[in-house]
């Protein structure tokens, strides 16, 4: 009896490695479809990630493309002003040289109208004597 009574006791202790493989078994494989869903769960959120990194890059883009195109109008409205500016500093500039100008014509043509008339004093003058200088 002690024979039969040991089999069936080592029949027993294969049963319950058997259930304990197999509940292992069963746990392994549960903890492997986890680690599949938790690495496809990952991969997923690494594409969301991806996506939104890449929109978030296209909107600093059309930010920047928006900020380039309004100093690229600020650049522009300066240089209309410093055009304006300038020219209006050269027209003053010319204004006075104009002004320069005529008062030194004037000047000058005074000073030919005076020497003109003591030139004509002389002439006459030498012409009146010239006949009695002879």
């Amino acid at each position: 009896m002690s024979n039969v009574t040991r089999k069936s006791g080592e029949e027993s202790g294969n049963t319950c490695l058997d259930l304990g493989c197999i509940l292992a078994i069963i746990l392994f494989m549960k903890l492997i479809d986890e680690i599949k869903k938790a690495e496809e769960e990952a991969e997923q959120l690494k594409k969301n990630a991806e996506i939104e990194g890449q929109k978030l890059i296209e909107g600093e883009r059309e930010c920047i493309k928006k900020d380039l195109a309004a100093l690229e109008q600020e650049k522009e409205k300066l240089l209309k002003k410093s055009l304006q500016e300038a020219k209006m500093a050269a027209d003053e500039a010319i204004k006075k040289l104009q002004m320069e100008y005529k008062n030194q014509r004037k000047k000058i043509e005074n000073l030919c109208k005076r020497n003109k008339e003591k030139a004509v004093k002389k002439v006459q003058e030498i012409i009146i004597k010239w006949p009695l200088s002879q």
